[in-house]
C-alpha cells in the first residue's frame, strides 16, 4: 500500500510545486489562443489538444533531470513524471470531487488500486485540474491520490504566486489510508489488454484530459 503523507509530500515534492502548477494553466492558455479552440466541435477536442499541451510543457520542464530528480516516462501503458525516483504523476482531467475522467478499463482500475504494486514500488499520484462552471477556465489544480473509489490525499496546487508562501495547512489527506490484510502484487500487463490511453485514443476523447 503507497499512500502518501502530507509529510512525505512537502518533504519529497514541494519544490516542483510551482511548476507543477503551472502546466495545466498554460496548457488552457495555450489551447484558448488556438486555431482549434475557435471551431471547437466536441469537448473531447478540447480534452485531448489541452492534454497534449500538458504533455508537452511537462516535457520541457522535467525531462532528463531538469528540474532535479525528474523525467518524463512511459510505464507499462501509463506516461506520466518521475519525480525523485520515488513518485509517478500522471496528467489528467478531473471532477469537482478532484476524481479523474477514466474510462473503466483493467488499466485505469488497477491505477487507482493501492494495494496494486504496478510500477516496483513507486508511489502513485494525478496532476488533477478542474474547469470552472462554465468550463471557460481552469478553476482548481491539485495532487491527488485515490485508493479505488475514494480520494486519500489532496495538495491543493491552484494559483500558486511566487510572492506568497505555500500554506502547508493545505496538504491534508482526506480520510486515513484505508486497513488491509492483503499483500500488495505485482501486476504484469497482458499484451492484449486494452488500457485507458488506448480508448481515449481511439475514442478521440483524450482519456488524461
Amino acid at each position: 500500500m503507497h499512500i502518501i503523507s502530507a509529510e512525505q509530500c512537502e518533504t519529497a515534492l514541494s519544490k516542483y510545486y510551482r511548476e507543477l502548477s503551472k502546466i495545466p494553466y498554460e496548457a488552457w492558455d495555450e489551447w484558448k489562443a488556438s486555431s482549434v479552440a475557435q471551431r471547437m466541435a466536441h469537448k473531447s477536442v478540447r480534452a485531448m489538444n489541452v492534454w497534449n499541451n500538458m504533455v508537452g510543457l511537462a516535457e520541457d520542464r522535467f525531462a532528463d533531470q531538469a528540474l532535479g530528480n525528474t523525467d518524463w516516462v512511459k510505464l507499462g501503458h501509463q506516461n506520466g513524471l518521475l519525480l525523485e525516483g520515488k513518485f509517478f504523476v500522471r496528467l489528467k482531467k478531473g471532477d469537482t470531487q478532484l476524481k479523474s475522467k477514466n474510462y473503466p478499463t483493467q488499466s485505469a482500475l488497477k491505477f487507482h488500486d493501492q494495494e496494486t504494486d504496478l510500477f516496483g514500488g513507486l508511489c502513485r499520484l494525478e496532476l488533477i485540474y478542474v474547469l470552472d462552471k462554465h468550463e471557460m477556465n481552469v478553476d482548481q489544480v491539485a495532487l491527488v491520490q485515490r485508493h479505488k473509489g475514494q480520494v486519500v490525499f489532496v495538495r491543493d496546487l491552484s494559483n500558486l504566486d511566487d510572492d506568497i508562501q505555500m500554506p502547508v495547512a493545505n496538504v491534508q489527506p482526506l480520510r486515513p489510508p484505508p486497513s488491509t490484510t492483503t499483500a500488495a502484487h505485482i501486476i504484469k500487463f497482458n499484451k492484449s489488454e486494452t488500457n485507458d490511453d488506448q480508448v481515449a485514443e481511439q475514442n478521440g476523447t483524450g482519456g488524461n484530459s
